[in-house]
Formats: structure tokens, C-alpha cells, sequence
């Protein structure tokens, strides 16, 4: 299963699929679905 995959089944159990850092940082956040599928948001 790619990447995209699992964030799309993420996203359909109303889940935000996210990175997290070894301390439950959130280092970065998944856009919903599209078509276009655009890169992840860093987060600072």
C-alpha cells in the first residue's frame, strides 16, 4: 500500500493524517484528498 493510500483511509475514518516527532510532536499534517495531491505542510 503507497503512502497515499493509507492517508486517504486515514481521512475516511475522520482522522487528520499527521508526522509526529518520537515526543508526539506533529512535524507535519497531510492535506485532505484531491487530485492534484499536493505536498505535505511542514510544520514549524
Amino acid at each position: 500500500m503507497d503512502p497515499e493510500e493509507f492517508q486517504d483511509l486515514i481521512w475516511q475514518i475522520g482522522r487528520t493524517p499527521a508526522q509526529r516527532s518520537t515526543t508526539y510532536e506533529i512535524l507535519k499534517r497531510f492535506p485532505a484528498p484531491s487530485a492534484s495531491r499536493p505536498a505535505a505542510v511542514e510544520m514549524q
